[in-house]
């Protein structure tokens, strides 16, 4: 074989050893989200910085539920992950009303001048009432509370039994037959309270606090009695009704707090509200045939509310949670029934209207269903 015979095939073997190396070496194909590094390993790529960047979206949580944009705008819902557009509770509370009205002797022992009973030693005690939430999600950050709760029949009394002894403190007792010498005096006192709000929450962070701002509107009313009867069996009656109505806007925060079985929730509540006030006296002798006094005051004044509501959530369902707690209301500003009560006996006695402060506090237990 001659030597330009041997170079062209030698070039020819050359030519496609070269070919098949190349094919060996090339790339492998394109694959969506990856990229060869020098070792030829693919990997995930990093998203180049600046500002045509998009930043990959969050990998889902079990915490965050789906509608949520992340995990800070996400809202504290009342039983469940995933938020639901209603919710509802239904709690009984027990709430005793602390701080008596002011400390005043009511019967004495015209004898010996003991006093044998005074306001504090008519206690309520505690007293049920119910307690509803209605709630709307407007939003995954906003949610509309409108709530209700009242206490219908709160009640105490003492009867004083004597032997023509009985009569009532001061100068009115001198103005009349049956309240001084009386052998029984039956005193008895009624209240009630009712409480409607409207309340707007933002949940603005991811710690669980939430602002809250609204309407409230609060109507507390008692009933106090003094019943004599007389030794000739005749009977006179001092009766006292007073009336407080609150209406304002207040503001408010709520911490909520959830594990995977149980949660927290804590609220706070305030406003200075506008009152109206008033108190009914009637003061009727030998049955009511002589009136002593019948008058009615009413006034306006600038009154405080502020309420503390501690819960323990347990969810049962999906859409059930058992609730527990304590609630703590100051009431400043209001018009006791006791208060009002005046036994001198001068122009214009029993016309005052006399304004005080009390605390409903206790216990409540409830459910609340979401949907």
């Amino acid at each position: 074989m001659c030597i330009s015979t041997r170079m062209v095939l030698f070039a020819a073997w050359l030519s496609l050893a070269s070919a098949a190396f190349a094919q060996q070496a090339v790339q492998p194909p394109a694959v969506p989200g990856l990229i060869v590094d020098r070792a030829d390993r693919m990997v995930p790529p990093t998203a180049a910085p600046g500002p045509s960047a998009t930043p990959p979206a969050p990998a889902a949580s079990a915490n965050i539920p789906a509608a949520c944009p992340s995990a800070v705008d996400c809202p504290i819902t009342c039983c469940a992950d995933i938020p639901d557009t209603f919710y509802f509770s239904a709690d009984a509370l027990v709430f005793d009303l602390a701080g008596p009205p002011h400390q005043l002797p009511l019967v004495l022992d015209a004898t010996s001048g003991r006093t044998v009973l005074i306001t504090g030693d008519l206690d309520y005690g505690l007293e049920p009432g119910p307690r509803f939430t209605f709630g709307w999600n407007l939003a995954p950050c906003h949610a509309l509370e409108l709530t209700y709760f009242g206490l219908h029949y709160w009640s105490a009394g003492a009867m004083v039994l004597g032997e023509a002894n009985l009569r009532l403190p001061g100068d009115l007792a001198l103005a009349t037959r049956d309240f001084l010498g009386a052998d029984v005096m039956d005193v008895e006192t009624y209240g009630r309270i009712h409480n409607a709000e409207a309340t707007f929450l933002h949940l603005f962070d991811a710690t669980g606090f939430s602002l809250l701002g609204g309407l409230r509107y609060l109507n507390f009313e008692e009933h106090f009695n003094i019943a004599s009867l007389a030794p000739d069996n005749t009977f006179g009656e001092y009766d006292l009704r007073a009336r407080s109505e609150f209406f304002g806007g207040q503001i408010g925060a709520r911490w909520s707090k959830a594990w995977s079985r149980f949660g927290l929730e804590v609220t706070g509540k305030t406003g200075i509200y506008g009152n109206t006030s008033r108190q009914n006296t009637f003061v009727g002798d030998v049955d009511n045939t002589v009136v002593l006094r019948h008058s009615s005051t009413k006034a306006s004044n600038p009154a405080f509310i502020g309420e503390l509501d501690f819960n323990a959530v347990v969810p049962i369902t999906k859409h059930w949670t058992v609730r527990s707690g304590y609630n703590l209301v100051w009431l400043d500003g209001i018009a006791r029934a006791a208060d009002q009560l005046d036994f001198t006996d001068q122009a214009g006695s029993g016309t005052a209207l006399v304004s005080g402060n009390g605390l409903l506090h206790g216990p409540h237990l409830g459910l609340e269903a979401c949907w």
